[in-house]
């Protein structure tokens, strides 16, 4: 696979359109290194470009390695972003020139999970050595509690002024 430059001049883009296939380096994804989200190498894309009198059209694959770290245990587990039936629709200006890493990177960061277990896995999918370790403590619904009268907020700060 060869590094990709996403730069697409609209000035040269045929009416045939245009196919994109190769690489994006995974430094250009950018992210922090407190994340807990590392690439774990580049993202392959498989594009198809095309232009209409008003718009840009790109559809195609994305695919991103990374490894997450799991929010219950810390462990670090693979992860692979699949953007399958990606798409992006952009206004089109005859002459100029539209990048598309920004959407890309965008699109993968969003597909990433908010809160990766290692459970959750797609590429090794298994059990979290924290499972059970952390269950919820069994709390009595406020309904059931014995009525202790209004001691609410109010009343201790009316204490003060006493």
């Amino acid at each position: 696979m060869t590094s990709l430059n996403l730069a697409i001049d609209t000035q040269t883009l045929t009416a045939k359109g245009l196919h994109l296939q190769g690489s994006i380096p995974a430094t250009g994804l950018e992210l922090p290194d407190e994340s807990g989200v590392h690439p774990a190498g580049d993202t392959t894309v498989d594009l198809k470009i095309h232009a209409t009198e008003q718009d840009l059209i790109a559809t195609g694959s994305i695919v991103s390695p990374f490894e997450l770290e799991c929010v219950r245990c810390l462990r670090v587990f693979p992860q692979e972003v699949r953007l399958e039936d990606w798409s992006l629709k952009l206004p089109l200006k005859k002459g100029e020139i539209i990048d598309l890493t920004e959407p890309i990177r965008e699109d993968i960061l969003l597909a990433l999970p908010s809160y990766p277990r290692c459970e959750d896995g797609n590429v090794e999918p298994g059990p979290c050595p924290a499972e059970g370790r952390f269950d919820p403590v069994e709390q009595t619904p406020l309904e059931d509690r014995p009525d202790q009268g209004d001691t609410g907020a109010w009343d201790i700060l009316d204490e003060l002024n006493r």
